[in-house]
């Protein structure tokens, strides 16, 4: 009896999980749907909305790297055979996907004239900041602390993977399948860490480079 009551509570799970799975996308839809303001070209071009921009793209990713972690959680669950009932297996089948779709919700938000002005703004006085010599906390979290955060997950995921195999001889060619890409994505992702180390030191001097001209520009139209 216990046998067939764990059974049907794994198949309700993965019942459930693919329900998730389904909606998902629809939910996706609808918050691609939403109408961004219309921003004149001169503001489109300015450093303020680019990052702007890349925050969102980046954002975007995040969410669809936890919908794929999802679905292979959830496809490794019902392969390994895991007990859908215990908390620590179910937490994640339910934060993924809020996790996930809050962080597609922010990067599909549209981009607002409000927002942009707003970081100029900010941008204007860290670039001031950092141009006498302060550390960029900005910089080092989007291009240092961030990359090895990803980093870090795609080694865990590779070891995941790896560690299937032992148990699981069939699922050795899939997992060689993805190794190759994930190798690439973690080479890459080191040399840009690497380079954005390197690139510290350059920070202060090209900020002043950048005052300079933001000031001569501004002459320039007076």
């Amino acid at each position: 009896m216990d046998n067939m009551s764990a059974i049907l509570v794994n198949v309700l799970s993965a019942i459930m999980s693919a329900a998730i799975l389904a909606v998902v996308p629809l939910v996706i839809q609808r918050i691609r749907q939403r109408k961004a303001p219309s921003l004149s070209p001169e503001l489109q071009a300015t450093k303020a909305y680019q990052d702007i921009l890349r925050g969102r793209k980046s954002d975007r990713g995040v969410g669809y790297v936890l919908l794929a972690s999802l679905a292979f959680y959830v496809a490794l669950a019902v392969i390994i055979g895991l007990p859908w009932w215990h908390i620590q297996v179910l937490i994640l089948p339910i934060l993924l996907p809020i996790v996930a779709l809050l962080s597609l919700y922010a990067g599909y938000s549209p981009i607002s004239t409000y927002e942009v002005e707003q970081r100029r703004q900010r941008v204007r006085a860290d670039t001031l900041r950092e141009a006498l010599g302060r550390t960029p906390y900005g910089y080092i979290s989007q291009n240092i602390i961030f990359p090895v955060i990803a980093l870090l997950y795609i080694v865990m995921l590779l070891v995941i993977g790896i560690l299937v195999t032992t148990i699981f001889r069939w699922m050795i060619p899939i997992i060689a399948v993805i190794t190759i890409p994930a190798i690439c994505a973690m080479y890459i992702q080191v040399r840009d860490i690497r380079r954005a180390i390197a690139y510290l030191r350059r920070i202060p001097h090209d900020r002043q480079q950048e005052l300079q001209r933001e000031l001569s520009r501004q002459e320039f139209e007076n």
